[in-house]
């Protein structure tokens, strides 16, 4: 794939994830009613890199996070980083949802989420008129990158 189309699919990552506050996986890309039908259209090698480009938006936009909270969250990714990977690629199907193995992640990290959100709430006590949107921001995170977390 040109550098130039990579871009534009970065682009069009961006976009979407800002406007349904997820980050779409390529099945979400394929499906578009815009974009779907050129991405289709693809050969299939390139077809294979949309995953790559997803992946490399994800790992910027984890990177980019600058609250404490997101860094918070970087570190979880970091701690776990191929639990991470294959919780994400498994949530990509809502199908995954009852597979054991999305079960057994989703427990390991719902616990550790759970257990950064008990940080959160320690941090906020002395501000407890903003602690509904920091626990809605940090969890705005794990739902761009988990959309499915919780679900089960």
């Amino acid at each position: 794939m040109n550098p130039q189309y990579r871009e534009q699919l970065q682009q069009v990552i961006k976009n979407l994830h800002d406007s349904k506050w997820t980050i779409p996986f390529k099945q979400d890309l394929l499906e578009h009613p815009v974009f779907g039908v050129a991405l289709k259209s693809l050969p299939h090698d390139e077809k294979n890199e949309i995953d790559e480009i997803i992946e490399e938006y994800v790992q910027k936009y984890i990177a980019g996070l600058g609250t404490k909270w997101g860094k918070l969250f970087r570190r979880l990714m970091e701690q776990y980083p191929d639990d991470a990977w294959e919780y994400r690629v498994l949530n990509q199907d809502k199908n995954n949802i009852h597979m054991p193995r999305f079960q057994t992640l989703s427990k390991l990290f719902q616990k550790e989420l759970f257990a950064l959100e008990s940080v959160l709430t320690s941090k906020m006590l002395k501000r407890p008129e903003w602690l509904d949107k920091v626990i809605d921001a940090f969890y705005d995170i794990v739902y761009a990158i988990f959309p499915l977390h919780g679900s089960e």
